[in-house]
């Protein structure tokens, strides 16, 4: 069966012992056998146990299962021949095909090639931003599924088992272009060759650093992805911790240095203090290696912007966790608040005190501060205060925020030892006012999931330019709001 989160295994047991004696389902270790879905979508909110047919008279099933690409290009090919990156290997094959490469259209043993708009290369296909919109992005989108795994042709419908046989042996670990004609059809065929192939299946390797209740989350998801999603994507390979502890839900732990190097990693998800953020994101973009990072990415925005730089010249994404924008009670409130002019505003959170590692009060609740950004478009500060009694743990900062329409905004941060966590607002608009957060249905798809979702929508390219570019923005302008709130407080303490 398909895996699925920890969540529906009590309904599928349920389920199962319920059809199993009734003879409508029976268990089968077969290759071939049809696997559950379990499909949430019954208008009562329970799970549909289904299969991936229908039952009827008109289907007509496979004796065997469906052939694999890959198993066809061994059989036809000699394994020796189709994994050999050799460029004389590659030469060879050409000439025996009558094929004859485009010079001016190649780029060899270079780890990115750029074509039509596009960036080949570390396992991705992404767009050159400047040179290419929303419409294309998403038509490239169509196409790219197809050819990221092997050669990919101009037209794959003329394509016959010998011509397959001849053109498989060019499936090598090169990049450039080659025409010809088939000798058998005497059409003329144009073979497009990976410069970096995916690997593994386009999956992505993952390492977590940092065992905390974010980073045991994060191992928890990835052993069990949203099924359908992009979330697939991701297979974790292992964990980082100052502590030694050996497994965490059966994945092991390796070290730093080893998580850095590893080719099957290709992505970090950084879990750890905030005060660590900056090194550890700055040791894996110079890896080569996707990052996500809890917020706040750093705990100043000089450090963000140059990091956000860093990883625009590798290539890389560099992806700031943000739960708080999933939680219903947010989606609600965005609704509600849409199409409103906003007057006045207070927002004021409460909880318990910090350890310093997790920076100024602007940081690490950056959290609200991205609430009001994504409601109210960008904002200003006008002037912050900060009152500290550290005898007694306690903090409260009041910054004031301006809208570009020139209405204020009042964001309290108050944490002492016995203040419970919680959110009050009061919005005043002319319309109407909200004085309290909407209560909205828990959804069925956790917090972590929904943002590791949104992650692997990056990786494959799933996103357009303009999605990817705005999200940059708001993350910048919330650290440096954040940083021009900690630099105001300061000098008036």
């Amino acid at each position: 069966m398909y895996r699925i989160p920890s969540v529906y295994c009590l309904c599928l047991k349920k389920r199962w012992r319920r059809c199993c004696p009734l003879g409508v389902i029976e268990r089968s270790y077969s290759e071939w056998s049809n696997p559950v879905a379990l499909v949430p979508k019954k208008k009562d909110g329970t799970i549909r146990f289904c299969i991936d047919f229908k039952v009827n008279s008109q289907s007509h099933f496979d004796a065997y299962p469906m052939p694999r690409l890959e198993d066809l290009i061994e059989r036809l090919v000699p394994a020796g021949r189709t994994t050999s990156p050799s460029l004389r290997c590659a030469a060879s094959a050409s000439k025996e095909l009558d094929l004859q490469c485009i010079q001016k259209k190649c780029d060899f043993a270079k780890a990115e090639v750029r074509y039509l708009g596009h960036v080949l290369g570390r396992g991705l296909i992404r767009p050159q931003t400047r040179q290419v919109g929303a419409e294309q992005e998403r038509a490239f989108n169509d196409l790219k599924g197809g050819s990221v795994s092997g050669p990919s042709l101009a037209e794959p419908r003329l394509l016959t088992s010998r011509s397959q046989s001849r053109l498989a042996p060019l499936a090598l670990d090169w990049g450039g272009f080659a025409q010809g004609k088939d000798r058998t059809s005497g059409l003329w065929l144009t073979l497009a060759i990976n410069c970096s192939p995916v690997k593994h299946g386009d999956m992505f390797g993952v390492v977590v650093v940092g065992i905390g209740i974010a980073g045991r989350v994060r191992i928890r998801d990835l052993l069990a992805p949203l099924p359908s999603s992009a979330a697939e994507k991701m297979s974790v390979k292992g964990f980082v911790s100052r502590r030694t502890l050996g497994e965490e839900q059966g994945v092991k732990q390796i070290s730093l240095e080893e998580a850095a190097e590893r080719e099957d990693i290709q992505v970090a998800m950084v879990c750890t203090e905030n005060t660590s953020h900056e090194d550890h994101i700055r040791r894996f973009l110079e890896a080569g290696k996707h990052v996500s990072v809890e917020y706040p990415m750093t705990i100043n925005y000089k450090a963000a912007a140059e990091l956000h730089d860093l990883a625009q010249q590798k290539g890389l994404i560099l992806h700031e966790e943000h739960i708080e924008l999933f939680t219903p009670d947010f989606k609600q409130l965005k609704k509600d608040v849409a199409g409103k002019t906003l007057e006045e505003g207070f927002l004021h959170f409460t909880g318990g005190p910090l350890k310093a590692d997790f920076g100024f009060p602007a940081f690490s609740g950056i959290s609200r501060l991205t609430w009001l950004v994504d409601l109210f478009g960008e904002l200003s500060v006008s002037s912050a205060t900060m009152v500290e009694d550290k005898e007694k743990n306690y903090m409260k900062m009041t910054a004031q925020l301006q809208t570009q329409e020139q209405k204020s905004i009042t964001w309290v941060e108050e944490r002492g030892p016995n203040l419970p966590r919680a959110k009050s607002i009061n919005f005043r608009f002319d319309s109407c006012s909200m004085t309290e957060l909407p209560n909205a249905p828990r959804e069925p798809v956790g917090l972590f999931m929904q943002d590791m979702v949104l992650l692997g929508q990056k990786l494959s390219g799933q996103l357009p330019p303009d999605q990817l570019q705005a999200e940059q923005k708001r993350v910048l302008h919330c650290l440096q709001l954040a940083d021009t709130i900690q630099r105001l407080s300061q000098a008036r303490a």
